[in-house]
């Protein structure tokens, strides 16, 4: 047929073959599986490439999540991925851009000299050394510092919001404060980005490891410093009431040679986006600290903050580990109080200030374990209570986590108000079904199916698939 004879459609049609032919699907699905992470890439860009793979591939969602663990090239991510539990794909970004940053911290730190002293490169970011094995001045030195450092600096790194930023710079003052019962940290994190500075204003335990080491003890209490002698790893969680999640890992790795405790800080996740001009105020708060192990505790609370007036809750919990050598708290308990908050952030200076006066006391229960946790006589500790076995609360899946537990539903269910039971999701309600025209949508527990739409004189037959007639004479009897 003649060119002039075709239909516009037509030839658009038939360049658009010519020039971007569609593609084999079985050759873009052994593209999608053969992604892997290359060497220069982050995390952040493989998964971009992998997404790239697989538009074209209508894969269910679990297979990008699949890839992404398979496809990562540093066998510690992959190990730490797989060792994961019901993990989605934003968990599974998560726990590995954490990963890579702390591996990039690592090389970074080694680089600034001025943070690093004899006494800091003693100690790895995964295994800390016991005071048995540091030289004899550096004994000395922790030693001379009863009451724990006046000074701190270090390092913080990550991304939150997804957006990530460089190395910022952690200095601190120790005083104390006017009320003899209190220890104050002032603290400026510098190289904060306009764009993040505003929201990370309610990330107070950005400073968690200072305010603990130094907090003014109260009776036989002990801080941080006297507990560990400022060596100890720490990793925290925080979940605000509004979804969002924030991971930090905190390394304290002693005093350097003019007495500065030497601290990195790891972040990742998401915080409720604020304002530059919101009013923020973080109200005072406590934590419990619980001895649940040699060298283990575990700590939490639940905070307030308010934006503009209106007031947020939101969540922390913290796991430290050190060496086992140093002992244990004198109480199964301890009580620390966090007062006089005050947090600011200054875009001109890209510098993130907090304010915060602290001390520690035993625990209201001093010796008695608090719920979701059980007496272990060997130390006596405070080992977890598995809520899941010991109490069976969920309808359906349990998780078990330190000090609690949670329930989660099947595929088709959610979590009713009590937080234990699971009930039906009526997708044909909520409109979330694929029914086509000519087809109802029928909900069935935990999931719905799409039956045909019968004319008036016809019934649906039981499999929904098809429509049979009605004999209106011998059900109903119309006629007299």
């Amino acid at each position: 047929m003649a060119v002039h004879a075709l239909s516009w459609d037509t030839l658009i049609a038939k360049l658009q073959n010519h020039y971007a032919p569609t593609l084999s699907h079985i050759a873009q699905h052994y593209a999608f599986w053969q992604c892997i992470q290359k060497d220069t890439e982050t995390i952040s860009q493989f998964l971009a490439s992998l997404r790239t793979a697989a538009t074209q591939c209508k894969f269910p969602y679990d297979s990008l999540l699949e890839q992404f663990v398979c496809g990562v090239q540093a066998i510690r991510i992959k190990q730490r991925l797989l060792a994961c539990s019901d993990i989605n794909l934003q968990m599974a970004m998560d726990e590995a851009r954490a990963a890579e940053l702390s591996d990039r911290s690592m090389a970074e730190i080694q680089k600034c000299q001025q943070y690093i002293s004899p006494i800091t490169r003693i100690f790895l970011i995964d295994e800390l050394a016991p005071l048995d094995d540091l030289e004899e001045d550096q004994v000395n030195r922790l030693k001379t510092q009863p009451s724990g450092p006046s000074q701190a600096r270090g390092s913080v790194i990550g991304h939150i919001n997804d957006v990530e930023f460089g190395i910022a710079v952690l200095n601190a003052t120790v005083i104390d404060g006017p009320d003899e019962d209190i220890t104050s940290v002032e603290a400026k994190i510098t190289n904060i980005p306009w764009n993040l500075g505003p929201v990370m204003r309610v990330l107070v335990s950005i400073l968690s490891p200072i305010y603990w080491i130094t907090a003014k003890e109260i009776g036989e209490a002990v801080n941080g410093f006297s507990l560990t002698s400022a060596v100890f790893k720490r990793e925290t969680q925080v979940e605000f009431a509004t979804g969002e999640l924030v991971r930090m890992t905190h390394v304290a790795r002693g005093l350097d040679s003019d007495g500065y405790l030497l601290l990195d800080v790891v972040i990742s996740g998401h915080i409720l986006p604020l304002q530059s001009t919101a009013d923020v105020n973080v109200k005072d708060y406590t934590e419990d600290y619980i001895q649940t192990g040699p060298g283990q505790l575990y700590a939490y609370s639940t905070r307030l903050f308010s934006i503009d007036g209106v007031s947020l809750p939101y969540t922390w919990n913290h796991t430290i580990t050190y060496d086992q050598n140093r002992g244990k708290m004198p109480f199964l308990v301890e009580t620390l109080q966090a007062s006089s908050i005050k947090t600011e952030y200054s875009p001109h200076e890209e510098a993130l200030t907090f304010k915060i006066a602290a001390s520690i006391t035993k625990g209201d229960h001093s010796n008695q374990c608090p719920d979701g946790f059980l007496l272990d006589s060997s130390g006596p500790y405070c080992s977890d209570e598995d809520e899941c076995i010991t109490q069976k609360p969920c309808s359906h899946i349990c998780h078990n986590v330190v000090g609690t537990y949670y329930c989660s539903c099947p595929k088709g269910l959610t979590i009713s108000a009590d937080g234990r039971a699971c009930q039906d999701i009526d997708e044909c309600a909520l409109g979330r079904h694929s029914c086509m025209i000519g087809q109802d949508c029928e909900n069935v527990i935990g999931s719905y199916r799409c039956v045909i739409q019968c004319g008036i004189g016809f019934r649906r037959t039981p499999d929904g698939l098809s429509c049979q007639d009605v004999n209106e004479c011998q059900e109903s009897h119309p006629c007299h």
